[in-house]
């Protein structure tokens, strides 16, 4: 997770809006305007309940953002929410027939996938979302085939990613199956953990990147008690934009989200949210019409050390299939005169977090047991930068976050969050520097800047590099 290391730490209530004030921007029956509307129908289900950003916004000073429900939702009544976050034992009848694309043979067949009665119900399921991103391909098979990838060596651009057979034992073993042997989804074992609004990875539509951030949704996943492992799966779907209007609306549905106190009427409008950015189809001319930009997973139940993967859909199947880890170099570059010379080469936009990392550098897999250094970086905080922008420096070594940043949970307990996102100090592992972090600080103040900021100031924004 990209973030920048602070001094101090703010204050982060919410002053209310008030409920009618919310209602006119998440339950408003039309958006006023051709324009508006055309918007709307890009952002996908729901969208067309926001009003348009105003021509003048807001003063930043006027603007309080309420973190835990606008932007880190982890909050008992929505990540077990008894109707979204859990299938019926009764489901309604099944969607008509849909030609699909066997995902084992490749042979056309028909597949009739049973939902239930409730639109609602299960909306926020691992199994739910896993159907809604499988595309033409059987759900079941979807996920059995990503599962498998961890039994085999994967290499990618160049590096290998060694097999890590334990996924057997530990998750598809375990799984509930149906009669004819597919995994049950409506059984997955996987628990929600949060729900996760990182507009601040947006880039720019300006620039032709086309998206207002990410959408994410946290899992941990369980043993056969139902406890948690040391393995969490995060799913992260690009916010559709393809202006800076699109833009300023995302930012307006999560913080209307703010003004709602927890419980069913702030479950309806995430849902809404929810649906527009992980829904199925949502996004026409991607793979499986899914908005997935890809699914992380960071564990140590499967062998040690900690480990993160990437994972993507291939355009050519819709299957997912293992990519490198971005901004994260293969480990053997630690160490390296490359190394020091790409920090000192390109020390500027290392210390801003805009740097690229080569891509012809990036691993298949990323380790969390070492401490990125050379010999020869001429700038300690260019070096401390450059790390904290990997997977390894900032889930390990640069932060002390404990290698998650969303804590694996028990039933009916919410998730522990790393100090990193809190707010916390840690020593620099290389010069033993106190650094500090609150990087929940920093996406509060991007929200803001967002919701205030003037068209002008936000179309001259450059793209960020940083990718967690």
């Amino acid at each position: 997770m990209s973030g920048r290391a602070t001094g101090g730490r703010a204050i982060r209530g919410g002053a209310r809006l008030g409920r009618g004030a919310a209602a006119g921007l998440l339950c408003a029956a039309a958006v006023v305007g051709g324009a508006g509307q055309a918007a709307a129908q890009r952002l996908g289900p729901g969208a067309a309940a926001v009003r348009p950003a105003p021509a003048e916004p807001a003063s930043a000073t006027s603007v309080r953002i309420d973190w835990r429900k606008e932007l880190l939702i982890t909050d008992l009544s929505v990540v077990e929410d008894p109707v979204r976050t859990r299938w019926p034992r009764q489901v309604g009848p099944a969607l008509p027939a849909v030609a699909r694309t066997a995902a084992s043979g490749g042979e056309a067949a028909a597949l009739r996938v049973p939902l239930p009665a409730d639109p609602s119900a299960g909306k926020w399921t691992f199994g739910r979302l896993m159907m809604d991103m499988a595309g033409p391909n059987d759900p079941a098979v979807f996920v059995e085939r990503w599962l498998e990838l961890w039994e085999s060596p994967q290499q990618v651009n160049g590096f290998v990613a060694p097999a890590r057979p334990l996924i057997r034992q530990r998750i598809l073993d375990p799984w509930p199956r149906l009669p004819d042997g597919r995994l049950d989804l409506k059984r997955a074992p996987f628990r929600l953990l949060a729900i996760v609004n990182r507009i601040d990875l947006r880039q720019n539509p300006s620039y032709g990147a086309g998206n207002a951030g990410e959408g994410r949704f946290v899992f941990g996943a369980l043993d056969p008690n139902g406890n948690p492992l040391q393995f969490t799966v995060i799913f992260e779907y690009k916010l559709p934009a393809r202006s800076l209007a699109d833009v300023k609306r995302w930012a307006e549905r999560w913080h209307a989200l703010g003004a709602l106190d927890f419980g069913a009427d702030y479950n309806r409008a995430l849902e809404a949210i929810t649906d527009a950015f992980a829904g199925r189809g949502v996004a026409p001319g991607r793979p499986n019409g899914s908005s997935i930009g890809q699914i992380r997973t960071n564990e140590i139940a499967l062998g040690s050390p900690w480990e993160l993967r990437e994972f993507v859909l291939d355009p050519r199947t819709g299957l997912l299939v293992q990519t490198t880890t971005k901004q994260s170099p293969d480990v053997s570059f630690n160490g390296t005169q490359a190394l020091a010379d790409f920090i000192n080469d390109n020390e500027a936009a290392v210390l801003a977090g805009r740097h690229t990392v080569p891509p012809s550098w990036l691993a298949a897999a990323d380790p969390e047991n070492f401490v990125w250094n050379a010999r020869g970086i001429r700038n300690p905080d260019a070096r401390h930068s450059f790390a904290l922008n990997t997977c390894a420096g900032c889930h390990f070594a640069e932060t002390g976050a404990g290698f998650t940043m969303v804590k694996p949970r028990q039933s009916g307990q919410p998730a522990q969050l790393a100090g990193f996102i809190t707010g916390t100090t840690f020593p620099d592992p290389v010069t033993g520097q106190p650094r500090s972090f609150d990087d929940m600080q920093r996406r509060i103040d991007d929200l803001r800047r967002v919701l205030t900021a003037r068209w002008t100031e936000l179309a001259v924004e450059s793209p960020r590099t940083a990718v967690h």
